[in-house]
């Protein structure tokens, strides 16, 4: 499958940042992806994001720390940036996961050991809906991501037919 191009702009609007995607219109002005609060919460406002796309929009609103304006000094995130952020990917079938995701867990270090990390569910994990399941994910790794660690979750049906 074909993912579309995405060629995104943060800006802020009063509000956090408005995330917008130039290389596509809707009705006259510029696709509206997500919202990252104040807070630094994501809402997402489209549902077909490829992961790194997704991933970008996460980190920025983990690592960032942006003003309103160059004349004006405050802080747009009322909370402070982090080095490290939870990505969480929805509707991605367990084919695709095994093809595009099965080695992302092995990283090398600045000293050359290579490191992978498995990780499962507890044993009657679940969640009713895609919400649901990005705020279980995301509050089960925050304390890795407050430490700086980038972690990066793909979910969705096991197989195309579900």
């Amino acid at each position: 499958m074909r993912q579309r191009l995405f060629n995104l702009m943060f800006c802020h609007l009063g509000n956090g940042i408005s995330v917008a995607n130039k290389a596509r219109e809707v009705a006259g002005d510029y696709e509206k992806v997500a919202h990252i609060s104040a807070q630094r919460d994501v809402t997402w406002y489209a549902d077909d994001v490829p992961v790194d796309t997704r991933r970008e929009v996460d980190r920025f609103a983990a690592t960032t720390h942006p003003q309103i304006s160059t004349t004006q000094q405050q802080k747009v995130f009322s909370t402070p940036p982090t080095t490290g952020y939870v990505t969480v990917a929805t509707s991605i079938t367990g084919d695709e996961q095994m093809s595009e995701f099965m080695n992302a867990s092995l990283s090398v270090l600045d000293d050359g050991t290579a490191l992978s990390i498995a990780v499962r569910p507890p044993e009657g994990f679940s969640a009713e809906t895609d919400a649901e399941l990005v705020a279980k994910i995301k509050a089960a790794f925050h304390g890795l991501s407050a430490q700086g660690w980038a972690v990066e979750v793909q979910a969705g049906p096991n197989s195309r037919e579900n």
